[in-house]
C-alpha cells in the first residue's frame, strides 16, 4: 500500500508539471503574437514557405472545409501572418499558386485563410517602371491585371484591367468575372491581334464572354483605330480561340472592273477534314458574267507523304457577243505534287509534280502573279523508282509532260522506263585485291530505255481522235565497256567502247513531190532494229605552274594546264555497214538531202559518216594567293581569276573534206563570289562560198591568209549584290518561324539586308554573210534582267522587276511593289506602270490571320486594257 500511494504521487505530479508547462507556452505565444502585430515589417528575404492544408489526423483534426490542394507562395521583400486573424501578407514581387492557378508580379498579396479569398494588387508606379505586370496564369492561359479577388474553393475571381491572349489574338476588358466553369465574362472589352500593350486597333464590345479553346462572343461591336471609333458595327462577334484548323466561311474582297463589273473575289468554305487533309473551295464571281470556281487541298502524313491538289476553272467575258472584240474564253489549270519519305519503303520511290493548263489564255487573264505570266513553257513528271539492296539493278518509270503556251506545243510521254545494271568488272575473279592487273580495271554495264510520246497542239486536241500511229515511240539498248589506268606516273589514260541496238516499230521515206511542191513522207510499221557502235581512247595530264613573291600584298599565282587528246573511231552506218541513211530531192531546185529511214524514232539512231581522227583540248585554271589581314589563321586569301579557259577541237582522218572541226573557246569564272561570268567563241577554220553563203571546202588560211575565221560568240553575266554574304532572319529562323512562312516566301520581307539586287545578262553574237551584198554581217541578241528591292527604313521596302528588249528598244515586263509595315497591319502597292498587264493594287491588312478578312483593298484590273 504504501508503494501504491507513493506511485500515485509521482503521477499527479508529472500531471502538475505538464499543465504548469502548457500554461508557461500559451502565455509565450500569446506575446509573441502581440509583439507581431506591432511590430515593424521585416524586409529580408524569406524562403518559400509551403501551407499544407491536409495534415496528419492523428495529430490535428482536420476542417471540412479544408482546400484540396496545398498553397505555395514567395515574396521578394517579406512575408508576414497574422495567426490572430488568419491572414498571410506578401509584398514585392509577390508569387502564390494553388492547383494550375498562379499568381506572379504581384506588388501585394493578402490570403485570408478562413474564407479561402486571395486579393492581388498592382500599387502605383512610375512611368518608366520596367517591372513587369502583375499575371495570373491557368493552363497555357495567361493574362494581366492591376486587381484580383480570387477564392479557391469557389473557384471564382473577379479581374480588373485584364489583358489576356488566346492563340493570335489578345482581349482588354475593364473588368472580368472567372466562373467555376473556367467561363469569363467581360465588361468593356477590345478584342485585337496587336500585341502591343496599348493596341493600334481592336473591336470594341461592352460585354464579351468567353470559352477557353473553343470560342469569344461579343454582343454588338465596332472597329475602333487609335483609341477613335468608326461607323463600322457588327451585330455580334465570334472569335475562335481554338488551337489547330477549323472548317468556316472565307470573306471575300469586292473588285470593280469597267471590263468585269462588279465583283466578289476568293469567297468561299473552308473544310478541316482532319488533322492531316484539308479543302478549300473558293470562287471569284463579277457582275457581268466572269467566273471562277477552284478547289485546293492540302494533306500530309508525318514520316509518310504529304503533297498538294489544285484546281481552278475559269469562264472569262469580255463584253457582248454582238460587240466587236468581245471574248469568252474558258480555261482550267491542275496543279498536283507529292513526295513519299524514303524511310518508308527503302530503295522504293514515288512522286509526282504535275503542273498542266489548257492554254496561254490561262495566264493572260486569271493570274496575278508575275512569274506564272512570264513562264512560258510547264511540265509534269509523275515517276516511281526501285533499286535493289546488294544488287547492282535499277529501274525507273515515268510519265511526263511539256507545254509551251506561247508554241501551243504538247508532249505527253507515257511511259518513259528505264533499267540499268551498274557497273561490273567481269574478269576480277580475285578477292581482297590490292594491285589489280589491267584486264582486271576493265568494267562494263547495261542500260536499257524505252520511250512512248505523242505530240500535238493545245488548242485542237480531242482525245476521241487520237490513234496509235500518233504516237512516236522507240527502244535503246547500250553497253558501255570503259577501262582507266595511270601511265608513266604522270598520265591518265582511258580506254572506251559503246555499243547501242535502237528498236523501231516505224520507218519513213521522204521524197518530194514536185507537182505539190512539198516533202511527202511514207511510212511503214513494223518492227525494226538498227545498231552502231565506237571506240575511243584518251590520254591527260596536269602541268602545275607556281610563282611565290615575298613582298607586297601578292604571296603568289597558280597555274593549271589540263591538256588532253584522244583517238575516236565510229564507222560508216549511214551508207556502209549499215545503210541506215538514205538520199533525196529535198526542193523543187533538185536539191539532195541526206534522211534517215528512223527520224521519227526518240531515243535517236546511228550517225551518218565514219569517224576516225583525233580530239584535243586544253583547259586552265589561274588563281592568286594575296596577304589578309583579316584571316588570323592563314593570313592569306584565294582569288579565282579563272576558273575554266577551255579549248578544244577535232580532226577527221577518215573524210576527204571538211577533216576539221570548229575549234571552241570557253571561259567561266566566279569574281567576288556573286558574280559569275561565262562565254564563249567559236572559229571556223574554213572559208565561206560567197556565190551560196556556205562553208567552203577551202581553209580560211588558203583563201584570206589567216588562221580561223570568226563565226560566233556568247556572254553571260549573273550577279547577285551586294558582294558580300548576310545572315538574313530566314537563315536563322526556327523550324516553326519557317514552317509559318511557307508558301507565302515571296510576301516575306527581311529588313536586315538593307538592299538587294539581282542582274541577269546575255549577249549572242553571230557572224553571217550577206550573198546580196556580199558583206559579212554581225546578228545580235540581248537580254536584261533586273530585279531587287531596297528598304528605306526599318518600315520601308520598295521592289522592282524589270528587263530591257534591245531589239525593240524598249522596256519589259516592269512591276513596283511597295511594303510599309504597321506594326500589326501591313500595306502593300502593287504598279505594273505600263504594258498590256497595265494595273495597280493596293491593300491594307491586318497581319494575324485571325482577321484577316480586315482589309481594305483598291485595285485596277489588267483585263480593263484588253
Amino acid at each position: 500500500m504504501p508503494t501504491l500511494r507513493k506511485n500515485r504521487y509521482k503521477i499527479k505530479s508529472k500531471r502538475r508539471n505538464l499543465i504548469s508547462i502548457l500554461t508557461i507556452c500559451l502565455l509565450f505565444l500569446n506575446l509573441l503574437t502581440s509583439a507581431q502585430q506591432t511590430a515593424p515589417i521585416d524586409t529580408t528575404v524569406v524562403a518559400p514557405v509551403k501551407i499544407d492544408s491536409v495534415s496528419s489526423s492523428n495529430l490535428f483534426p482536420i476542417s471540412k472545409d479544408k482546400l484540396e490542394h496545398q498553397v505555395n507562395y514567395q515574396a521578394k521583400d517579406s512575408i508576414v501572418y497574422n495567426a490572430i486573424k488568419k491572414e498571410l501578407y506578401l509584398h514585392n514581387e509577390a508569387e502564390i499558386s494553388y492547383d494550375d492557378i498562379k499568381i506572379s508580379g504581384a506588388d501585394y498579396i493578402r490570403y485570408q485563410q478562413d474564407s479561402s479569398l486571395l486579393s492581388a494588387l498592382e500599387l502605383k508606379r512610375e512611368a518608366n517602371d520596367t517591372l513587369e505586370k502583375p499575371r495570373l496564369s491557368q493552363g497555357e492561359e495567361s493574362s494581366t491585371f492591376t486587381s484580383l479577388h480570387y477564392n479557391f474553393k469557389s473557384k471564382r475571381a473577379l479581374v480588373e484591367n485584364a489583358y489576356s491572349q488566346y492563340g493570335e489574338g489578345f482581349i482588354l476588358s475593364k473588368q472580368v468575372k472567372r466562373n467555376n466553369d473556367n467561363t469569363i465574362s467581360g465588361l468593356k472589352n477590345v478584342y485585337t491581334t496587336c500585341n502591343d500593350p496599348h493596341p493600334h486597333f481592336g473591336i470594341a464590345a461592352r460585354k464579351i464572354k468567353i470559352i477557353p479553346n473553343k470560342v469569344a462572343v461579343t454582343g454588338s461591336a465596332n472597329l475602333v483605330i487609335e483609341d477613335i471609333p468608326t461607323p463600322l458595327y457588327l451585330p455580334f462577334g465570334m472569335f475562335p480561340l481554338q488551337k489547330g484548323q477549323r472548317s468556316g466561311f472565307k470573306l471575300p474582297t469586292y473588285d470593280m472592273s469597267e471590263q468585269l463589273g462588279f465583283g466578289l473575289r476568293e469567297f468561299g468554305y473552308y473544310f478541316a477534314i482532319s488533322d492531316h487533309i484539308d479543302l478549300l473551295a473558293s470562287a471569284d464571281i463579277y457582275a457581268l458574267g466572269t467566273y471562277r470556281v477552284g478547289f485546293k487541298s492540302d494533306y500530309a502524313y508525318r514520316y509518310r507523304f504529304n503533297g498538294s491538289m489544285n484546281f481552278n476553272y475559269s469562264y472569262t467575258k469580255i463584253g457582248e457577243p454582238y460587240e466587236s472584240g468581245s471574248q469568252q474564253i474558258r480555261n482550267y489549270s491542275i496543279v498536283w505534287s507529292h513526295s513519299v519519305n524514303q524511310n518508308v519503303s527503302p530503295g522504293t520511290n514515288f512522286n509526282a509534280n504535275v503542273n498542266i493548263i489548257n492554254n496561254r489564255n490561262y495566264q493572260l487573264y486569271n493570274t496575278y502573279d508575275a512569274n506564272t505570266y512570264l513562264n512560258n513553257n510547264y511540265a509534269s513528271n509523275i515517276s516511281y523508282s526501285k533499286n535493289w539492296a546488294g544488287k547492282p539493278f535499277n529501274f525507273t518509270a515515268a510519265l511526263r509532260h511539256s507545254q509551251n503556251t506561247l508554241t501551243h506545243d504538247v508532249n505527253v510521254t507515257l511511259p518513259d522506263i528505264s533499267f540499268s545494271v551498274n557497273q561490273l568488272y567481269p574478269l576480277q575473279f580475285r578477292k581482297d585485291i590490292i594491285k589489280p592487273r589491267w584486264y582486271e580495271k576493265i568494267g562494263a554495264s547495261y542500260q536499257f530505255s524505252a520511250l512512248n510520246r505523242i505530240s500535238f497542239y493545245d488548242t485542237n486536241f480531242n482525245i476521241a481522235n487520237v490513234k496509235y500511229n500518233d504516237f512516236q515511240n522507240g527502244f535503246k539498248h547500250s553497253v558501255p565497256i570503259s577501262a582507266s589506268y595511270n601511265v608513266l606516273k604522270y598520265f591518265n589514260s582511258s580506254f572506251n567502247f559503246n555499243y547501242n541496238e535502237y528498236w523501231y516499230t516505224k520507218r519513213d521515206f521522204k521524197q518530194y513531190d514536185f507537182n505539190e511542191k512539198k516533202l511527202d513522207t511514207l511510212r511503214d510499221a513494223g518492227f525494226f532494229t538498227a545498231r552502231d557502235f565506237n571506240m575511243s581512247t584518251s590520254l591527260s595530264t596536269r602541268i602545275y605552274g607556281i610563282k611565290l613573291f615575298k613582298k607586297g600584298w601578292l604571296k603568289g599565282i597558280r597555274h593549271v594546264m589540263t591538256p588532253s587528246v584522244n583517238l575516236r573511231y565510229q564507222p560508216d552506218f549511214g551508207g556502209g555497214l549499215g545503210n541506215y541513211y538514205y538520199s533525196s530531192f529535198a526542193d523543187s531546185n533538185h536539191s539532195i538531202g541526206r534522211y534517215s529511214y528512223y527520224e521519227s524514232g526518240l531515243l535517236g539512231g546511228p550517225p551518218d559518216g565514219k569517224f576516225g581522227g583525233i580530239g584535243f583540248g586544253l583547259g586552265n585554271t589561274l588563281q592568286l594567293k594575296v596577304r589578309n589581314k583579316k584571316d588570323t589563321i592563314n593570313g592569306t586569301k584565294k582569288i579565282n581569276l579563272i576558273d575554266g579557259l577551255d579549248i578544244g577541237g577535232s580532226y577527221n582522218f577518215a573524210v576527204d573534206s571538211f577533216q576539221w572541226s570548229t575549234i571552241s573557246v570557253r571561259y567561266r569564272t566566279n569574281l567576288l563570289e556573286n558574280i559569275n561570268i561565262s562565254g564563249g567563241l567559236v572559229f571556223d577554220p574554213y572559208s565561206i562560198n560567197k556565190a551560196t553563203g556556205s562553208r567552203s571546202k577551202k581553209t580560211y588560211i588558203e583563201s584570206n591568209g589567216k588562221l580561223m575565221r570568226f563565226s560566233s560568240a556568247d556572254l553571260a553575266i549573273r550577279a547577285h549584290l551586294p558582294v558580300k554574304k548576310q545572315t538574313t532572319a530566314l537563315t536563322q529562323a526556327n523550324e516553326e518561324q519557317t514552317e509559318a512562312i511557307g508558301n507565302r516566301y515571296g510576301m516575306y520581307t527581311d529588313f536586315n539586308i538593307p538592299w538587294n539586287l539581282d542582274i541577269s545578262y546575255s549577249l549572242n553574237l553571230r557572224k553571217n554573210y550577206l550573198v546580196k551584198s556580199q558583206k559579212d554581217t554581225l546578228e545580235f541578241n540581248q537580254d536584261l534582267l533586273l530585279s531587287g528591292d531596297v528598304n528605306l527604313t526599318e518600315k520601308w521596302r520598295v521592289g522592282m522587276t524589270s528587263g530591257y528588249d534591245f531589239k525593240e528598244k524598249k522596256l519589259t515586263y516592269t512591276s513596283f511593289d511597295i511594303f510599309r509595315d504597321l506594326h500589326c497591319w501591313e500595306m502593300r502597292l502593287g504598279l505594273i506602270p505600263f504594258g498590256l498587264r497595265k494595273s495597280y493594287n493596293f491593300s491594307l491588312n491586318v497581319k494575324s490571320s485571325v482577321l484577316q478578312d480586315l482589309k481594305l483593298v483598291r485595285r485596277k484590273d489588267f483585263r480593263d486594257n484588253l
